[in-house]
């Protein structure tokens, strides 16, 4: 079974092109405005030998022009919901070429592809993604790993608990927050198991686990979610019990075997 990606359609990333290359040319005419007059204030008024042919304007409109385009790319892959889907490695890649500036031109042609590309590869995608989870997830697999739940729940596949270690800060008042660094990993987490229980990816700030951790108090120090329970403990540690086994079994069959429950 592919994953129900629930993107959006091709009429939303039409709309969010139609208002990128409004603005882009918005932004370019203003731009050009004010190199114009910035180079004739110099002629007129600089009392120069030398005529002015740069103005520090000109690169001001290239950076404008950049950070318009890697905001516009952010918001096409959040917008028409390829975040959920794309695997951990390819939200990496993305995020490095809007970080190197290594992004096309948005026209339809390219975000077309883009989407194509993704949804295309939504069976290899899904496959990413699971055996990412998995090996997180796995933490027994450590020579250095002290905990003997880990040793006996997720040395060779993942079993009931797990305990996973630097997970938590604490914030002032003694509230537990999920680290900055292990978001994405929990986050992927949650969605891997909404979508091998076949339901659709819920709303949220974070991520129903990431909500439940960043909200839970001092006082009780655990909660739980659909599909988890879980204790939060000072040393950063998190403890995190499976609700659902038979997902679990999912998920080490499609980690193990390359295929995703359905497909044989």
């Amino acid at each position: 079974m592919i994953f129900d990606t629930a993107l959006a359609p091709r009429e939303t990333a039409n709309g969010l092109i139609t208002t990128y290359e409004r603005n882009s040319q918005r932004i370019g005419a203003g731009y050009d405005l004010l190199i114009e007059a910035d180079l004739d204030n110099a002629r007129v008024f600089s009392g120069s030998s030398m005529e002015k042919t740069f103005s520090s304007f000109s690169r001001d409109k290239e950076k404008a022009l950049f950070n318009l385009r890697v905001s516009a790319w952010r918001a096409i892959v959040n917008n028409l919901g390829l975040h959920k889907v794309m695997s951990l490695k390819r939200t990496r890649t993305f995020d490095e070429n809007c970080e190197k500036g290594e992004l096309p031109e948005i026209n339809t042609k390219n975000v077309h592809r883009f989407l194509d590309d993704v949804i295309g590869s939504a069976h290899e995608i899904a496959i990413e993604s699971v055996r990412e989870v998995y090996d997180w997830l796995r933490p027994g697999t450590s020579a250095h790993d002290p905990y003997k739940t880990n040793a006996k729940n997720a040395r060779w596949k993942l079993g009931k608990k797990v305990i996973l270690r630097s997970m938590l800060d604490i914030h002032y008042g003694g509230k537990f927050w999920v680290n900055v660094y292990r978001t994405e990993n929990v986050r992927q987490l949650d969605r891997i198991m909404y979508l091998l229980d076949g339901a659709g990816i819920p709303d949220g700030y974070q991520s129903p686990l990431i909500d439940a951790i960043n909200t839970s108090t001092t006082a009780k120090q655990a909660g739980e979610t659909t599909y988890f329970s879980f204790v939060c403990y000072r040393n950063g540690n998190l403890h995190l019990t499976f609700k659902r086994l038979d997902l679990v079994e999912r998920l080490n069959a499609a980690a193990g075997g390359g295929y995703i429950l359905g497909d044989g």
